[in-house]
């Protein structure tokens, strides 16, 4: 409303306040709702789904906008967000929430029509969530500060949402598509320009949704990563030393101002790299989140998601205030910050990320607990018990 009926730049900026601060809450709420009615065997599928379809909705408003007046454009907008609630209210209520509100019956038949009136996934789930909910909510926090284990989760969330705009995950989607609308130089094929990141986006998501139960999680988001971090600096590299004219800001201007054979193969190269950054970008994103929910107890998940999202909007300002210093320094500089992140990033979930797919809770908290990710290999602990036994041991 504030967007259609805008006539000063402060009724933007409290709209642009609003839609990105109940985003941010509606992705977390809906990655945590998810997480509590699906199966464990298929939880994979449906949370790549989650961030697929978000992007998916991203780069098709975006088309449409090229179609449709400001004003209908902002109103069509309108219109889903008023039919959501009313969709969704239709569904069953969690049933994590009924058992900890003790709600015992409604969240049994939640169970049975989320689970598909299967008596056996009904009563093992029903089972955990029992389980789950003997700590009553409002000690959530103090349970969170006391465990070593829930500690660990927390830091592990927030060790994925934060790199997850470290590694310029808003910063270079935006500026992608900038850079591949760009690359021909008519205004009038726009739209078709933009339709090339959607398809790159949609074969990536279809990538996701179908390995992510056949590849492990840990080795999704290394590569993911790896493969980021190479494409920024070769971003990088390429606009330090291929790019011969003057930039200001961005490469945008240089494209706009300058018309030669290098302008068009250096754009070319810049559209080819971004294009593989976002493949991974849109991979590793959706594992991050899968990862994130499935380490999480049910009983406190609302509330670690919480926090990590949270913090994910604060990185995301902090990224972009540094992107917008380091721009006026030099164009490559960003790149070279983010390409550092996703480095840190990949070694952080090599050495203390725990491989979650297959397992259920209580193996992956039995992990987390223990630390078993992060000791020594089996083979190395056997050699140290070997040398340090006495001869009477031996």
């Amino acid at each position: 409303v504030f967007f259609a009926l805008a006539r000063a730049p402060e009724d933007l900026f409290l709209g642009g306040l609003m839609v990105s601060a109940t985003m941010a809450a509606g992705l977390v709420v809906g990655i945590v709702f998810i997480t509590e009615v699906s199966n464990e065997k298929l939880r994979g599928h449906f949370l790549s789904l989650i961030v697929f379809t978000h992007s998916c909705g991203v780069l098709f408003s975006h088309i449409l906008g090229e179609f449709l007046t400001y004003k209908t454009f902002n109103l069509s907008c309108l219109g889903v967000s008023l039919l959501f609630p009313f969709v969704f209210h239709v569904l069953p209520e969690s049933p994590s929430f009924l058992v900890l509100k003790s709600r015992f019956a409604e969240a049994r038949s939640s169970l049975e029509w989320y689970q598909g009136n299967d008596p056996e996934a009904v009563e093992t789930e029903m089972l955990k969530l029992l389980n789950a909910g003997k700590n009553p909510v409002k000690n959530q926090c103090k349970t969170i500060i006391s465990s070593r284990g829930e500690m660990i989760t927390l830091a592990v969330i927030i060790c994925l949402s934060i790199f997850a705009e470290l590694c310029g995950t808003t910063v270079i989607e935006t500026y992608a598509g900038v850079i591949i609308k760009d690359t021909i130089h008519r205004p009038d094929l726009a739209s078709e320009n933009a339709l090339i990141l959607a398809f790159i986006r949609f074969f990536a998501g279809i990538f996701s949704v179908y390995f992510v139960e056949k590849t492990g999680r840990k080795m999704m988001l290394t590569i993911s990563l790896g493969v980021m971090a190479c494409s920024l600096l070769m971003l990088s590299i390429i606009l330090k030393y291929s790019i011969h004219a003057p930039i200001k800001y961005s490469i945008t201007s240089y494209v706009v101002s300058t018309r030669s054979q290098d302008s068009d193969r250096d754009v070319l190269l810049v559209s080819i790299v971004l294009s593989i950054y976002t493949v991974a970008n849109q991979i590793g994103l959706a594992v991050g989140e899968i990862v994130s929910s499935e380490i999480a107890p049910s009983d406190k998940r609302g509330m670690l998601m919480a926090i990590g999202g949270t913090l994910k909007i604060v990185t995301l300002v902090f990224c972009l205030q540094i992107y917008s210093y380091l721009q006026n320094k030099a164009v490559y500089f960003n790149y070279v910050f983010e390409s550092v992140c996703c480095l840190i990033g990949m070694l952080t979930v090599i050495r203390y990320i725990p491989e979650t797919r297959g397992k259920s809770f209580e193996t992956i908290r039995g992990e987390i607990e223990k630390g078993i990710w992060a000791q020594r290999p089996e083979t190395s602990s056997r050699t140290h018990e070997r040398f340090t036994k006495t001869p009477t041991d031996q």
